[in-house]
């Protein structure tokens, strides 16, 4: 199945985000998600659950052969970012960059700062 796409929000120069909010994608942990990454992208990742729950970024080696295993478990409302992220090391052939879940209890957006 395909992987359900993150929303990407575009950081307006230096007033922040355009509209003052960040929508987040809801948690798919059957077909879990992805986004059309770019360098400095960085993930918001929320677990909205009462439990503590695991969020897994999809890594591919580098030009030395070197991963990176992300792999983290978040308490029940704790709010983390990854990033800024790089292609190197975390795209995937198709360019995308994929993030696994182990259930839907999850609320994901990437912040993308277009330019100064």
């Amino acid at each position: 199945m395909a992987r359900t796409a993150i929303t990407v929000h575009n950081l307006a120069g230096r007033t922040g985000l355009a509209n003052g909010a960040v929508a987040q994608t809801g948690g798919d942990s059957t077909n879990d998600h992805e986004w059309a990454l770019k360098d400095g992208d960085i993930l918001l990742a929320r677990n909205t659950g009462a439990g503590n729950e695991s969020l897994s970024l999809i890594t591919q080696p580098d030009a030395l052969g070197r991963s990176i295993s992300i792999a983290q478990t978040h308490n029940a409302g704790q709010v983390r970012t990854y990033g800024p992220l790089t292609r190197e090391g975390f795209a995937q052939a198709d360019g995308t960059c994929h993030v696994d879940l182990a259930v839907d209890t999850w609320e994901l957006a990437v912040i993308r700062d277009v330019g100064n």
